[in-house]
Parts: structure tokens; C-alpha cells; sequence
């Protein structure tokens, strides 16, 4: 089994962290597609159509800032729980359960179909193609962070603006 080395490398370093629930001030840009908050652009946020109790959520989170940063999870009001997943491994599709996801000062992490996402489970209705949603992701540095998400086709496999600048 090939691939689990190479997700290790990849998700690595991962260690626990413990929670800080105290909310910041963050700055947010006018545009739908970006979100600006003490240093970190997050960029794109998008999830997939959904009619089942999951759904996955993807951005590009790109840290500006002189530090490395630690993303810890999510929340949405509208599903009872949120978690920071790496992508299936296996051949019957389960996911790798993250606590956290360290983004390196000067670069920028994606979280995709194919790498990490934010699984949010137990939607309260249907995520439709076309909608927006509000969620929230958490960075042990300045806490909680609201970006819209756009709901694209249920087989999409990126944000259906990706490409262009901001």
C-alpha cells in the first residue's frame, strides 16, 4: 500500500492542538470569492451538491502572513458537525480523520476532492447547485473565520471561477 506513505509525507507534520474558542475581528474583502483576515487570503471557498447527510467543502487558504499557521477545523450552522478530513485512501472511500493542518508562512495550501476538505455531516437540507452557504474555519493563531461557500454540481471537481485572479 503505496499511497499511505505518500499521504503521510504530504499531511505531515500533524500533531494535536488544543482548542481555542476565542473569536477575532477579521477583515472581509467585498468580493464573494475572497476572504481576508490577519494575513490569510481564502480563496474559492466551494462545496459540492449534495442530497445525503455529508457534504465536502474545498478553498485555497494562502498565508500571507511571516508565520506558519495551523487550520483546526470548521463549524456550519446548518449541519451538525464539521471536521477536517484527508482525502479517501482506500478502496472503500473513508477518510483520514486531521486535527489540525499546518500552511507554511509565504505559501498556499488547497484543499480539494484529492488532498484534505472539510466534511460537514448531518446537513439540516440538501446543499443545492447554486446556492451559497456561510461556514466557519478555525486557525489556532486568530480563531474563527466566515467565508462563503458555493454550491457547484455534485460531480464538480473545482470551483467553477478557479483561474482567475483576486
Amino acid at each position: 500500500m503505496r499511497l499511505l506513505p505518500i499521504l503521510a509525507l504530504t499531511l505531515l507534520p500533524l500533531a494535536a492542538f488544543a482548542d481555542d474558542s476565542h473569536d477575532h475581528d477579521h477583515d472581509h474583502d467585498t468580493d464573494d470569492h475572497l476572504t481576508e483576515a490577519e494575513g490569510l487570503r481564502i480563496i474559492h471557498g466551494w462545496a459540492r451538491a449534495s442530497d445525503g447527510p455529508e457534504a465536502q467543502v474545498f478553498m485555497e487558504i494562502e498565508n500571507t502572513r511571516d508565520d506558519t499557521v495551523v487550520l483546526t477545523g470548521a463549524e456550519a450552522d446548518w449541519a451538525g458537525a464539521a471536521r477536517l478530513v484527508g482525502a479517501p485512501i482506500s478502496v472503500d472511500g473513508g477518510t483520514v480523520p486531521l486535527e489540525e493542518m499546518e500552511i507554511a508562512a509565504g505559501t498556499t495550501f488547497d484543499l480539494t476532492p484529492d488532498t484534505v476538505y472539510v466534511l460537514v455531516e448531518d446537513l439540516a437540507a440538501p446543499l443545492q447547485e447554486g446556492d451559497t452557504v456561510e461556514i466557519e474555519v478555525e486557525f489556532a493563531e486568530i480563531g474563527h473565520v466566515e467565508i462563503a461557500v458555493e454550491v457547484e454540481a455534485a460531480d464538480a471537481r473545482q470551483h467553477s471561477h478557479a483561474g482567475h485572479s483576486h
